[in-house]
């Protein structure tokens, strides 16, 4: 009986302190706010209770980067390393934005198609029939 009551103590010591370790991990990632540190906390504590929020982390600093950039490609490559997060219909948004600013100062017939054709859904589809309309 005692070396039962022994083990058991000698486990719940073990299961504190990689809890705390986790716990002490987490926050020096966390702290950092790097994606690196935060992946390295990922592979080094899988499953632990801090997972899903560090994904989570790992999504907004991406987001953040990527709207910093605001570029068409960073966005694409967002939607490409996170295509189920909250912020990825943002980014296709984004992308569709700034692809109508760049076909609505060419002024051309061909351009607006395969724009149109592209973006069938877009919130620009009336701006395009006013441009249609000018040129």
């Amino acid at each position: 009986m005692k070396k039962i009551t022994v083990l058991f103590i000698v486990l719940c010591l073990i299961g504190f302190y990689s809890c705390n370790q986790s716990e002490k991990a987490w926050e020096k990632a966390k702290q950092s706010k790097s994606v690196p540190e935060i992946q390295k906390f990922l592979s080094e504590y899988p499953n632990s209770k801090f997972d899903n929020v560090a994904k989570l982390l790992i999504d907004s600093l991406d987001w953040i980067k990527t709207l910093k950039l605001n570029s068409i490609e960073n966005y694409k490559s967002f939607i490409g390393k996170h295509a189920i997060t909250k912020f990825s219909k943002k980014a296709q948004t984004f992308i569709d934005s700034l692809e109508w600013i760049i076909v609505s100062k060419t002024n051309n017939i061909d351009t607006l198609e395969i724009f149109i054709n592209k973006h069938r859904k877009s919130s620009y589809l009336e701006n395009m029939s006013n441009l249609l309309q000018n040129i």
